[in-house]
């Protein structure tokens, strides 16, 4: 008797063993599968409505923002937006502090500097006079006080004047503020504004009847999304996307709420019919 006790006993113990190894077994397959976490990209820019602008409810909106996040959802990344000072993006992108840089930046002449996925947009920029000037084409700006953004293809255009139907302006003007661009214009302390056509376009809706776009374009723009040259994988993944929606027209769908004023805001900062003064001109 004594005998067979210990191969009975090990016996139901190996038993045991399986039925609680059993029990574990369905109890970890009922449990939902980890899913991976989604990678976060950072993006960065400035503040340039419509294309980024913080809204009423103080959140990052605009055209770029849009973008951004549905080429991201298509890819599967999480996205956030930095807003930067602009001259810092090329620190900024080669450190890695941020991923790319995605702000109304053209890829005129800026070809060897960045990794571009696009363009994903061409978009022309323009003169903007008062409604009772006497300038009617580019070659009138000659002799005249033009304001532009600083760092902007505009800038760089009317100070390079690279070809001689580029005009001879008396006098330009930079500003980091975009709002400055059209109170100069509307208290009459410069000529004429150069900027982004939607741009352009948002602030003759709200100043109704102060200003003209010209029809003669100062130069076509065509914009893109910059990474540093040592992330082609991820601009290639960036550039397939950017062509995917603007062949199936989800650029177009949402470039026209902002083109109709369909967007609450507009972009345009709330107060911006109620300034009266120039801020952060220099020379």
């Amino acid at each position: 008797m004594q005998k067979n006790f210990r191969p009975i006993a090990c016996f139901c113990l190996l038993l045991v063993l399986c039925v609680l190894s059993f029990g574990c077994g369905l109890q970890d397959s009922s449990k939902p599968a980890i899913q991976p976490q989604q990678k976060e990209l950072v993006f960065a820019g400035d503040i340039y409505p419509p294309f980024t602008y913080m809204d009423i409810h103080g959140n990052m909106a605009g055209i770029d923002i849009e973008l951004m996040q549905e080429a991201c959802r298509r890819l599967g990344y999480k996205s956030t937006y930095k807003v930067i000072p602009w001259n810092n993006k090329d620190k900024m992108l080669g450190s890695g502090e941020v991923d790319a840089v995605w702000s109304c930046f053209s890829m005129n002449g800026r070809d060897d500097r960045y990794a571009w996925a696009g363009p994903y947009l061409d978009t022309r920029h323009v003169v903007i006079v008062g409604k009772h000037t006497n300038i009617k084409s580019l070659a009138d700006l000659n002799g005249r006080r033009v304001i532009v953004q600083y760092s902007s293809q505009p800038e760089k255009l009317l100070l390079e004047r690279k070809t001689p139907d580029v005009p001879r302006v008396r006098d330009l003007y930079s500003t980091k503020n975009v709002d400055a661009l059209f109170s100069a214009l509307r208290m009459g302390y410069v000529d004429a504004s150069a900027c982004n056509e939607l741009v352009a376009q948002q602030y003759q809706r709200i100043f109704s009847g102060d200003f003209v776009i010209l029809e003669q374009p100062l130069m076509i723009s065509h914009l893109g999304v910059a990474f540093s040259k040592d992330k082609q994988e991820l601009r290639a993944s960036f550039d397939a996307v950017i062509k995917e929606m603007r062949k199936d027209g989800t650029v177009e769908r949402i470039l026209e709420r902002y083109k109709n004023g369909q967007n609450e805001v507009g972009g345009v900062n709330e107060g911006a019919n109620k300034r009266k003064q120039v801020s952060f001109i220099t020379r």
